[in-house]
């Protein structure tokens, strides 16, 4: 890593930890908070070094809309976490029970992921998106709509008990195809990770010490922090798991997993 990358990294921590302070003094919305702890460095590391817009477009339409709404409505159907109105920016529920506000805290949340990566960890060559983009980004709009037709119509069909645990451990398939099929991906994955992981465990302490989200499901046990209690699912699948998610799906089916 040189001296300006070097540099780079560290103005992210920065912005990271000065947002603490401004989130807990003003006692902002999980919307807003996602704006410091994931949209301004983004913008931060977009103005640093050249990007392959296409391709973080397209994994971020792919994942964050794609994926990602399919993936939030089950879990907000099933109350694997939920939040207030009242913290709320856009004070409306999508089909009766998900909030407008986490569509697109999930975008913003891939993006920051994959702009991280390229900016650390990836030499890149031609913007240009894989083969494989087309053939998976059809079939995924399919079950999107598919989603959303269900959630409109029958919500009913869309509960399972434990949603949180077998959601994330459905979440896991692409991460074991991608790292058993390259393996030479895995050092830059797990680095990518164990940055997020800590910067989810700061996001996730200060959300609940706020009250900015809460868990009234079915979970497979508890972590305890100082007071401040979340499910282990969360543990495990967002802050252990999710980032290697996003990147196996975008190395997998949008970049050239290299």
């Amino acid at each position: 890593m040189n001296k300006g990358v070097r540099m780079d990294f560290f103005v992210v921590v920065a912005i990271i930890f000065v947002s603490v302070p401004l989130i807990l003094f003003f006692e902002v919305r999980p919307l807003v908070s996602a704006i410091f702890f994931f949209a301004l460095p983004s913008v931060y590391l977009f103005f640093r070094k050249k990007k392959p817009i296409k391709e973080l477009c397209a994994g971020s339409l792919l994942i964050g809309v794609g994926f990602g709404f399919i993936f939030d409505v089950l879990a907000s159907a099933n109350n694997v976490w939920n939040e207030l109105g009242s913290q709320l920016v856009f004070d409306y529920r999508i089909f009766g029970f998900l909030p407008a506000d986490e569509p697109i805290w999930f975008v913003l949340w891939v993006l920051f992921v994959l702009v991280f990566y390229e900016h650390f960890y990836e030499r890149h060559r031609v913007d240009r998106l894989s083969k494989r983009f087309l053939y998976i980004f059809i079939p995924v709009m399919g079950m999107l709509c598919a989603t959303i037709l269900v959630a409109i119509f029958d919500r009913e069909r869309l509960l399972f008990p434990y949603a949180y645990f077998l959601l994330g451990l459905s979440a896991l398939i692409p991460v074991l195809y991608v790292l058993k099929s390259w393996p030479h991906l895995i050092p830059k994955f797990v680095k990518t990770s164990i940055f997020f992981f800590f910067l989810y465990l700061i996001y996730e302490l200060t959300a609940v010490h706020l009250g900015q989200w809460y868990f009234p499901g079915e979970y497979i046990g508890w972590v305890r922090i100082e007071g401040i209690e979340f499910p282990l699912e969360e543990l495990l699948f967002w802050m252990g798991a999710s980032t290697l998610v996003v990147l196996s799906l975008y190395e997998g089916l949008v970049d050239d997993r290299k």
